[in-house]
């Protein structure tokens, strides 16, 4: 699996979300995933359920990790608390968010 592999679930599974139906987080998320000598910038963006390359304005969530730590968390070989405590990967912002959206996607 590549970093383009797990981007495709995560709009995949946006798309099949309906965006008049309740949700229970709105948030946009930046991810900054290093690949070797690069940086590939993602925004997640739950509120207009959609994901593109880039650096969002005033995201709520920022998560920096490699590569491929962000391969094994789309494979769910590991969870995003399990590699922040690994120092494998770094989050600020609302924390309160990140927990929303942990439990919505259970």
């Amino acid at each position: 699996m590549s970093i383009a592999d797990v981007i495709n679930k995560i709009k995949a599974r946006m798309e099949a979300v309906d965006p008049s139906g309740p949700r229970k987080v709105l948030a946009v998320f930046q991810l900054n995933i290093k690949d070797g000598d690069n940086t590939q910038n993602w925004i997640m963006d739950l509120k207009n359920l959609c994901v593109t390359e880039g650096v969002a304005e005033s995201p709520d969530i920022t998560v920096e990790l490699d590569a491929d730590t962000f391969i094994q968390l789309g494979e769910k070989q590991i969870t995003l608390a399990e590699a922040e405590a690994d120092g494998k990967a770094s989050v600020s912002g609302d924390r309160s968010i990140l927990a929303a959206l942990t439990e919505a996607m259970k």
